[in-house]
């Protein structure tokens, strides 16, 4: 399938804008207008989707299409071409782990509270991204029960660490890793269900044609009625459910009710897609620019946290302030996009450059003519040769 599913890069570009407008006001509003803000809107509302939850699902149902589309363009599934993949899955999540490790140095800098271990969105992201090729050889059903099997871990592993964590050093040092005490971050264990539920997404998506728009009812019964009944299903469970936690960051009843929430906004995003007359791979939404360039933004955003030293804003000014900023960031977003497309996106840089080593890799094995180099600079020309991108 080679139509890109454009709901999906409004979904995660909306992620990104809910987490500039989240980090900016911890930031920049004052303490108690702030508290307000957090406890009526952002904890209800806009945690259970910007706190990584459906960045992470959304990510792993794109590798899944990728993956699919891969395999798919592959006339010949020879051993070297294989390789080429596997290998490229794990060099990105290595690649994207170094700079998770780099960007927590660099707020180690500043924060004395911070570690090297802290679990932020891209730390989380880059361990997901060492379990995409075991997952992608498994069947859907198998990744389903693989995602609950998680959910169940999770909450007895959870208690249990709860229990001992008092007993050492050592076992409050485990604690702080597996279960931060900052709700704010992303521990692995929590969030690797929404990545796996993500890869199942992902791989039910790539079966389908996007661009037929006559099969209504085999769409409905295959992918949205299933979804919904599920994705309803968990948020009433994880609402219900050691009741009223479902609002507390990182707890079994926060990460179902989340996984139940953000799943069933993709899932209506993704069938209106499907029957909607309009483009949604439209460039002039600004919401595919926050998805393009995810990973630089996620960083880019830290150059904001500065002004929470000299800035103690009230809720007009704060508005006005972030309205502004986001009106200006949109415009400098479109032009980089079509001044240098990739190359101004951190997330391509990753991709590149992992099937730039992974070519270099079976080349050492091969006795073909080198081409990984002429590949890498193939591809990066093809961001500053001026072409209409719309």
């Amino acid at each position: 399938m080679g139509y890109r599913i454009g709901s999906i890069d409004i979904f995660r570009g909306f992620c990104i804008f809910l987490m500039f407008s989240v980090h900016f006001a911890m930031w920049w509003l004052s303490p108690d207008v702030y508290m307000n803000y957090f406890h009526y809107i952002y904890r209800p509302f806009g945690r259970p989707i910007a706190k990584g939850t459906g960045f992470i699902l959304v990510s792993g149902a794109s590798i899944a299409l990728s993956y699919s589309n891969k395999m798919s363009n592959f006339h010949e599934k020879s051993e070297e071409k294989i390789n080429i993949l596997k290998n490229s899955s794990y060099i990105r999540a290595v690649l994207l782990f170094v700079i998770a490790l780099g960007i927590n140095l660099l707020l180690m800098t500043v924060d004395q509270n911070a570690n090297i271990y802290d679990m932020w969105i891209v730390l989380t992201m880059s361990i997901c991204l060492f379990f995409t090729w075991p997952l992608m050889k498994m069947s859907v059903k198998a990744r389903m029960f693989l995602g609950i099997g998680c959910l169940i871990f999770n909450f007895f592993f959870h208690n249990f660490m709860i229990n001992i964590s008092t007993t050492s050093s050592f076992t409050m040092l485990l604690m702080d890793f597996f279960y931060p005490a900052d709700p704010q971050q992303n521990p692995i264990i929590p969030f690797f269900p929404f990545f796996v539920f993500g890869t199942v997404l992902g791989s039910i998506l790539s079966k389908i044609d996007f661009e037929k728009k006559d099969d209504m009812k085999e769409f409905l019964n295959i992918f949205t009625f299933p979804v919904l009944i599920i994705s309803i299903g968990a948020l009433i469970f994880g609402f219900l459910f050691q009741f009223p936690n479902y609002h507390i960051g990182n707890t079994t009843s926060f990460v179902i009710y989340s996984l139940g929430l953000t799943t069933l906004i993709l899932s209506v995003l993704i069938t209106i897609e499907k029957f909607s007359k309009r483009n949604f791979n439209t460039k002039y939404n600004p919401l595919f620019y926050f998805s393009y360039y995810s990973l630089t933004l996620f960083i880019f955003n830290y150059l904001f946290y500065p002004f929470t030293i000299i800035w103690n804003l009230d809720p007009i000014t704060y508005w006005i302030v972030f309205s502004v900023f986001i009106v200006f960031l949109i415009v400098f977003l479109i032009f980089m996009y079509n001044k240098v497309a990739g190359l101004f996106s951190l997330k391509y840089f990753v991709s590149v450059m992992g099937d730039y080593i992974s070519f270099k890799l079976v080349e050492r094995k091969s006795i073909s003519k080198p081409e990984a180099f002429q590949n890498l600079v193939a591809k990066l020309k093809t961001n500053i040769i001026p072409k209409n991108r719309y």
